[in-house]
């Protein structure tokens, strides 16, 4: 599937596959989703600001320049996800899977983490945590 810029304001996806879709620079808000894959989504510049995305299949995706501001990704699984300039300011990322590379491309100022986030966060820049 490939959208092309434009709202999908108050869709609602659920208990679907997105697998490998691509959706570029679109305002995905508001926007419900549950129980959806999203592994290899391209979402490069969406609009995710405030969005629920609690347990999603993040797998791999593109979520280069995405603004995720306030976003729950609660228990969500970005392992290997692209955040590349990806602002997640305020976002939940409790329970999430996320690599220390994603952790060191994103912009995280007031996100809140597990203590095993922060752990990973403070060794992907350089911290030595005995």
């Amino acid at each position: 599937m490939r959208l092309l810029p434009g709202p999908l304001a108050g869709a609602t996806l659920e208990n679907c596959s997105l697998l490998g879709s691509t959706l570029v620079e679109c305002r995905l808000r508001p926007l419900t989703v549950r129980e959806t894959d999203l592994t290899l989504a391209a979402l490069g510049g969406a609009d995710l600001c405030k969005v629920d995305m609690t347990g999603l299949h993040l797998r791999e995706a593109n979520l280069t320049d995405s603004n995720l501001r306030g976003a729950n990704l609660t228990d969500a699984d970005l392992t290997g996800a692209r955040l590349l300039n990806a602002t997640l300011h305020d976002a939940d990322l409790r329970g999430a899977r996320i690599d220390a590379h994603a952790l060191v491309q994103a912009k995280l100022a007031g996100a809140r983490v597990d203590l095993a986030t922060a752990v990973a966060f403070a060794a992907a820049h350089g911290l030595r945590v005995d």
